[in-house]
């Protein structure tokens, strides 16, 4: 709908429509690099409130949200909420009160914590923080007495400093690129560009190492599933995107993360957030609900489409 409506709306200063007035900006690779005029005129400001406005599109996130907040801060112009509008689409969410955090440990924020101050000094990322806590609140300016999911700790964090790319971080911390993104919840760009913004919304402080340690248990003994089609428990709440088509299933207890439970029922974690599209491989152990049932044998031919 925000497409539609920018390709139709007229810049009444100058008379011009949005698409000739944003052709003729300069090509450049960041809102920074824009001169006040470019930044700051009607059509760049409008744009963006209608992107935040629009009710039917999932387009803005987390990245439009810290874009349009440089261009208010640059522009000086007030705002009431850079959030995205509620969706115009009647989805229920699932009830998260409960159980909700997976560390098992809150922290309630005192005046003047931001971000990268609890990340520091609990020895987590403040991307992972951020991420965990769909609260909608600034990682610069965090109101006092929020209760917040700490994530798992890791021994060693990174603090992101100007012209630091992923390149080096990753050299220093003998680590390669998925991994960079896999510990901190996809906060940072597959690129890394948003590392280099003027103030990423997440903070600066990074996992450099594995989030909880390196899993050191060994696997329960287990046979591999067969051919026939397993119930799941009794009175256990399966998602309705999860396949039956299983020849095994597990119930979340609070015991296990998502890697463990890979390791410990022998199946590859593409497949088991195949198999449970309720999990996502980014975000997996955000996604398991206390008390559900989660297929770990998918029988074969279990996503075969007619």
């Amino acid at each position: 709908m925000s497409d539609w409506n920018q390709s139709c709306f007229t810049d009444p200063t100058i008379g011009e429509n949005y698409n000739v007035v944003i052709a003729a900006f300069p090509n450049v690779t960041d809102l920074s690099d824009l001169v006040a005029s470019d930044l700051c005129s009607y059509c760049n400001v409008k744009s963006f409130s209608m992107l935040q406005a629009d009710a039917y599109s999932d387009v803005y996130e987390e990245n439009w949200a810290s874009s349009y907040e440089y261009v208010a801060t640059q522009c000086n112009l007030t705002m009431d909420n850079i959030n995205a509008a509620a969706s115009a689409f009647n989805i229920t969410a699932r009830d998260g009160t409960t159980n909700s955090c997976m560390s098992g440990n809150t922290y309630t924020t005192k005046q003047g914590d931001s971000c990268d101050s609890i990340a520091l000094s609990r020895g987590v990322s403040a991307a992972t923080l951020y991420y965990i806590n769909p609260n909608n609140f600034y990682c610069s300016d965090i109101t006092a007495g929020t209760s917040l999911c700490l994530p798992l700790t890791s021994e060693i964090l990174c603090t992101v400093r100007d012209n630091n790319p992923c390149v080096s971080i990753e050299v220093d911390s003998d680590m390669v690129t998925d991994e960079l993104l896999s510990y901190n919840y996809s906060q940072v760009t597959w690129n890394c560009t948003n590392l280099q913004d003027p103030n990423p919304y997440w903070g600066t402080t990074l996992w450099v190492s594995t989030p909880g340690g390196n899993y050191t248990g060994q696997p329960p003994n287990t046979t591999t599933g067969g051919s026939q089609v397993v119930d799941p428990p009794s009175g256990v709440t399966v998602d309705n995107c999860t396949t039956f088509d299983c020849g095994r299933w597990y119930t979340k207890d609070g015991s296990l993360t998502c890697v463990e439970i890979c390791i410990a029922y022998l199946i590859a974690i593409n497949r088991f957030t195949a198999a449970n599209p309720s999990l996502s491989k980014m975000a997996c152990d955000a996604d398991l609900v206390m008390g559900d049932a989660y297929c770990i044998d998918p029988l074969d031919g279990w996503d075969w489409v007619p």
